[in-house]
């Protein structure tokens, strides 16, 4: 059985991981990306300063709000690769 310390320390973990998988990312991101992003991460620093570890509901909902930026993000680049490999596909000539 797991203490509240412990989750409150997972989910602070996993908060501040997805943080910067999400700011690596963002080097290569659109404007717009960045433009959501430092949105959130004011967010986030608000949220550490005020809430500290008082409350795990508090955490979980900074969680699942960055991974919805990161799904967003990496949806983008996943859009942008497939319009390459279409773009790439009807630029060549056929035999």
């Amino acid at each position: 059985m797991t203490t509240m310390n412990e989750e409150w320390q997972k989910l602070k973990g996993e908060a501040q991981t997805l943080r910067d998988e999400i700011k690596l990312k963002l080097h290569l991101g659109t404007m717009d990306a960045r433009d959501s992003f430092q949105k959130l991460e004011h967010e986030v620093d608000h949220l550490t300063q005020k809430v500290g570890h008082e409350t795990e509901a508090a955490w979980t909902s900074l969680v699942t709000s960055l991974k919805g930026v990161r799904d967003q993000i990496f949806s983008t680049d996943k859009d942008k690769a497939g319009d390459k490999s279409a773009e790439k596909s009807e630029a060549k000539p056929k035999a």
